[in-house]
């Protein structure tokens, strides 16, 4: 009985090696955040947003969508009250200047992207099709691209901005990974 015992606490022990070895080993590389284009202060109280709390605004005659991040709990009421108003005041009210201080986004217009190539086929865009996500403006090739863009739009947004190295004059490009803070969105040239 002793021999069974030494020889189960001598596995037990080198299975626990095994695991704690396995522990050791470098995690996987922790998944790089993607690039925040949001509106970087709350609407409500002006306070820095929690990334992680928004409020889905969707207007298909405008084709206008995005998320109204918050600052807290507190501010979804007010903002559910008028989400209209709360994407106007997150993404539309404000004048962007060059370093120059050359007016090149007029206050309640949204931010042209001037992308040449949909970002979802790849084609020439129309000149017809697209929609405006947290602000941008996002022109397609054709009527359904919109679609697949909106399946995942943080990403594809990001995408669109990081990796075809598309430049808004008075806008820096954002690498991705940074937190969502005003120097990130490049929201910091903006007068309200």
């Amino acid at each position: 009985m002793k021999r069974f015992t030494i020889v189960l606490v001598a596995a037990m022990v080198a299975s626990l090696g095994v695991v704690a070895r396995g522990a050791a080993t470098p995690a996987k590389a922790a998944k790089k955040a993607e690039a925040f284009y949001g509106n970087p202060v709350c609407v409500i109280t002006g306070a820095k947003i929690n990334p992680t709390l928004f409020v889905d605004y969707a207007d298909a005659k405008t084709h206008t969508y995005g998320k109204i991040y918050m600052c807290c709990p507190m501010c979804k009421e007010k903002i559910e009250k008028d989400p209209a108003a709360a994407y106007k005041k997150a993404y539309l009210d404000r004048e962007i200047k060059d370093k120059e201080g050359k007016v090149v986004v007029a206050k309640g217009q949204a931010i042209p992207l001037n992308n040449r190539t949909c970002p979802v086929l790849g084609d020439k865009v129309d000149g017809k099709s697209y929609l405006i996500y947290d602000g941008y403006r996002v022109d397609f090739c054709c009527a359904g691209c919109d679609k697949t863009f909106m399946k995942d739009p943080d990403k594809n947004l990001a995408k669109l901005i990081v990796d075809q190295k598309i430049r808004v004059p008075g806008l820096p490009l954002t690498p991705a990974g940074e937190s969502p803070k005003a120097e990130a969105t490049g929201h910091e040239t903006m007068k309200m």
